[in-house]
């Protein structure tokens, strides 16, 4: 059983990078926004939650999809981090910026979730 899990667990971990590259292109905009936003260590975890969230949805079903979907399906969660990461510059410092950043890391995670169970299965 544990070997059975794991085997795809560790080949979906391979494609995490793809995520991050995507991610990553919030960068600019954390230390841009660092003093403005006043982010916390824990806000990272927009790097790695969503991505866990939709590939736990690939194990539990896989649907038949290729690899263009996971190329589109992480390209457009990748993407969203950015977004959520102007959301919360553009915010600033509020008084409940942290629940905020909960909602926000939240919708990404329900946004992985929406692109494992409407995205069409696309040829490769």
């Amino acid at each position: 059983m544990i070997n059975n899990f794991f085997g795809p667990l560790s080949g979906i971990a391979c494609f995490w990078p793809i995520f991050l590259v995507f991610a990553c292109v919030s960068m600019p905009v954390i230390i841009v926004g660092w003093k403005r936003a006043q982010w916390r260590v824990w806000e990272l975890s927009a790097f790695i939650i969503p991505y866990w969230t939709w590939a736990m949805c690939n194990l539990i079903d896989d649907s038949g999809k290729s690899l263009a979907n996971v190329a589109v399906e992480l390209m457009l969660l990748g993407l969203a981090v950015p977004a959520a990461a102007l959301i919360r510059v553009a915010w600033g410092p509020w008084k409940k910026r942290l629940y905020l950043s909960a909602a926000l890391i939240g919708a990404i995670c329900c946004l992985a979730i929406c692109l494992w169970a409407f995205v069409p299965c696309l040829p490769e």
